[in-house]
């Protein structure tokens, strides 16, 4: 973050620690920001004005962890790689993608993670946060939720703080539900040129029977360091992959009905990739480049394929990875380096005719770009997301300027 806008970082050791201290900063009107790990401090908007940091990393108690009813209660500084080796001890996992790498925390992650590949088939983050702990913009420590699956009492404000980038409160303390790991894992691939064949076999794996954990389509540049990931130079050539996971006998048994279902579309599987190849697409913003910029592109499923027409008659040497079954593709400047809030415009007013938006997720903090250019035109939405920024957070000292509401 900026030096001169972050004026001190603090490293509370305890969420009671950390919660005096928004209730510090509450009292004298002072913003504050959130950092867990820093994996991802770059994206959305800079700080919008002065204040302090607050680093996250050494809340790390496990409160408790219920394996046989599936839950596990954490601090909000549990980095990812860690928490997938306690549920490992127990043949168990959190099945959701580590996008910008294990070492960021799970508290990071629930302010702001962008789906993974197997939420097609497990969904997103928010649907295994049972309950939180947090405290809001007066530093009041509430709870919402419970520690139980089966809890539907009241409003549920863990997925209102879910994606909320810190704006709403500082989550300290988590419980998740977790499910049993995965036995195996294949990746099937395809390298696809035409539109009309991907169309064909993105709409089959969409239909199949098979469940597929995800589907992705990955294309650019930036793959072709990859051995097995990687494309050739054709500009229309994409690679498609779908995942499989769950015991050896289902997997085995799922591919074997996915081959069929091809067969009569007159298709067919044509390689498998190492499941190491996995890491590749799970971790698919760690490794980007510092000075890329990162835009999100959401649309339905079935606009998938014109959707990637659109990104590369606009940015012929963007990268991307998609979603199919979500709609969503994430594209990467590395290779695309002239990235200016009036491209942007365009490729939003390209993929608005497919009734999609575009999101930018980096971009360099200069005053060239304003929050339009960013996050797109507000919507009848805004107001209602307003009206709670005022609830949880009237004095708009928690990450002031970060996100889609006014610094």
């Amino acid at each position: 973050m900026s030096s001169d806008v972050i004026l001190e970082t603090v490293f509370p050791a305890s969420m009671s620690e950390a919660a005096e201290i928004v209730a510090d900063a509450a009292r004298e009107r002072r913003a504050v920001y959130f950092r867990g790990a820093g994996t991802h401090f770059q994206y959305g908007c800079p700080p919008g004005r002065a204040g302090i940091a607050i680093a996250t990393g050494a809340i790390q108690e496990v409160a408790d962890y219920s394996y046989r009813d599936l839950t596990i209660t954490v601090g909000c500084g549990v980095s990812l790689n860690r928490l997938g080796e306690l549920l490992a001890q127990q043949s168990q996992f959190l099945p959701v993608d580590c996008v910008f790498g294990g070492d960021g925390t799970i508290g990071g992650a629930v302010a702001w993670s962008p789906p993974g590949p197997r939420a097609y088939r497990w969904g997103a983050l928010q649907d295994y946060v049972l309950g939180v702990r947090a405290v809001d913009g007066m530093g009041r420590t509430f709870f919402a939720g419970g520690k139980v699956v089966k809890n539907a009492a009241g409003y549920n404000v863990t997925r209102l703080l879910t994606g909320s980038w810190g704006t709403l409160a500082l989550i300290l303390e988590l419980t998740l539900m977790v499910r049993p790991l995965p036995e195996q894992l294949r990746l099937l691939s395809w390298v696809v040129t035409k539109r009309d064949r991907l169309e064909r076999l993105l709409s089959c794996l969409i239909a199949s029977r098979s469940e597929p954990s995800a589907i992705e389509v990955l294309g650019g540049p930036r793959w072709e360091k990859d051995r097995f990931l990687r494309v050739g130079d054709h500009h229309d050539e994409c690679r498609v992959v779908a995942v499989y996971e769950g015991s050896a006998g289902e997997v085995d048994a799922l591919c074997d009905e996915l081959r069929r279902e091809l067969s009569e579309a007159g298709l067919k599987i044509e390689e498998e990739l190492p499941a190491s190849s996995y890491a590749s697409l799970s971790n698919f913003l760690a490794d980007v480049a510092r000075s890329s910029c990162v835009y999100e592109l959401s649309v339905r499923p079935t606009r998938l394929a014109a959707a990637l027409d659109q990104l590369r008659n606009l940015r012929p040497r963007a990268s991307f990875l998609g979603h199919a079954g979500l709609g969503r593709i994430f594209a990467f400047a590395d290779e695309d380096g002239d990235v200016t809030p009036e491209s942007m415009v365009r490729l939003r007013g390209a993929i608005a005719t497919l009734g999609g938006r575009v999101t930018v997720l980096r971009y360099p903090w200069d005053s060239s770009w304003n929050r339009t250019a960013i996050w797109g035109p507000g919507g009848t939405a805004s107001r209602y997301m307003q009206g709670l920024k005022d609830q949880f957070d009237p004095h708009n000292i928690l990450n002031p300027g970060r996100y889609v509401f006014p610094p």
